[in-house]
């Protein structure tokens, strides 16, 4: 063997050898990205899944709503309108006084949670995120 066949089996030799570190750092940037990939593609997928899950839950309280909201609503506004009523806005303060002054702690959280179960809890959520983002 001669000095350049010699020289030339190294070369080749490194050559092989820086190519296939070459190969190997490719196939593990590839793997890498595709693993991004597919975790930004689960997180769009769970993130359109919630999204269709809500909607659903929004269409099922539209379909499930009746006569006890619009009621709730009244009994609710009722008091607010009397106020502007002459003649009337005595009674809403005397009931409210009354109420205040001999209603139980349990009956207040009583009307509340039915308050709080006819309108659904959702509202109250969106409303949270919308005091987060102030």
């Amino acid at each position: 063997m001669s000095w350049l066949s010699l020289a030339a089996s190294a070369a080749q030799w490194a050559f092989t050898g820086i190519k296939s570190s070459v190969d190997q750092s490719r196939a593990i940037k590839a793997r890498e990205t595709a693993a991004e990939h597919n975790l930004k593609l689960a997180t769009l997928q769970a993130k359109i899944a919630k999204a269709q899950k809500d909607g659903e839950w929004e269409v099922e309280a539209v379909k499930n709503s009746g006569w006890k909201d619009e009621a709730m609503f009244v009994i609710v506004m009722l008091p607010l309108v009397l106020c502007f009523v002459p003649g009337c806005a005595h009674f809403v303060v005397d009931g409210f006084t009354s109420l205040d002054a001999s209603l139980p702690e349990w009956w207040r959280w009583m009307v509340m949670c039915t308050v709080g179960v006819s309108y659904g809890l959702k509202p109250l959520t969106k409303l949270k995120n919308l005091r987060k983002l102030k």
